[in-house]
């Protein structure tokens, strides 16, 4: 099940694409770890090339460890295939999100510029009112 691009602490160094898991201190930290080997929370989606601790951003997945014998004995080919979709879809959501946000201010736009136009119709109506009466 796909979680989402998460910020990871991760303790030394991390090549995109790496395996990362939990370090097994309980400290929180992230490590570099191989599918199968120990527990598994993502994929690093770029690299950190300093020894000490430092925050990168991680493609994670809720039953990554469960796939681990699969991609053992699986194609490689098929494991990388379906890393670049998780990426690609990743990357595609980005966009939507981005998106939306530039919808919703046009939506506030134009919501600001229909309230004062409402208001400016109001106001002539009042005026066409007074005159009438006069």
């Amino acid at each position: 099940c796909f979680i989402g691009q998460v910020p990871v602490t991760v303790d030394g160094k991390v090549k995109c694409g790496d395996h990362v898991g939990p370090r097994a201190d309980g400290s929180g930290l992230g490590v570099v770890t191989r599918l199968g080997e120990g527990p598994v929370v993502g994929i690093a989606l770029e690299n950190k090339f300093g020894p000490l601790a430092g925050v990168v951003k991680v493609l994670c997945f809720a039953g990554l460890n469960s796939i681990a014998a699969a991609g053992e004995k699986g194609d490689p080919k098929q494991m990388q295939a379906l890393l670049d979709k998780a990426v690609a879809l990743e990357r595609r959501v980005e966009r939507i999100e981005g998106e939306v946000v530039r919808l919703d201010h046009r939506v506030t736009v134009t919501e600001v510029v229909t309230g004062k136009t409402a208001d400016n119709v109001r106001q002539l109506e009042e005026k066409v009112q007074v005159m009438e009466q006069m």
